[in-house]
């Protein structure tokens, strides 16, 4: 169960932009919210099961090409649905299909 709980949330990263507005606007209930943290905040509270693949040295690397993404979303604040198109967001989206598909 722990690891849908990590696919899941990689799920939600690899969705393209409109997936991903509704899935916000969805959990939230709100069609005027602009803020997408919990896109973040759902990989947030899952990475720790990464530690599953620790043993194939692809995957751990895989995850960590992601979290340098992650973190550079959080550093530039790249928060709002304005800004689910940006490079960034882009590249997070494509390293967890990668990862989705080597798990």
């Amino acid at each position: 169960m722990n690891n849908n709980i990590l696919v899941s949330a990689l799920k939600i990263i690899s969705m393209d932009e409109k997936d991903q507005i509704g899935y916000i606007k969805t959990i939230l209930d709100d069609d005027n919210y602009e803020n997408i943290d919990e896109i973040l905040l759902g990989y947030d509270n899952a990475k720790f099961l990464r530690d599953d693949y620790s043993s194939n040295v692809e995957l751990e690397n895989m995850f960590k090409e992601l979290e340098k993404v992650i973190d550079e979303i959080e550093d530039k604040h790249l928060f709002f649905i304005k800004y689910l198109n940006e490079p960034l967001w882009n590249e997070a989206r494509i390293k967890a299909k990668k990862i989705l598909q080597s798990i």
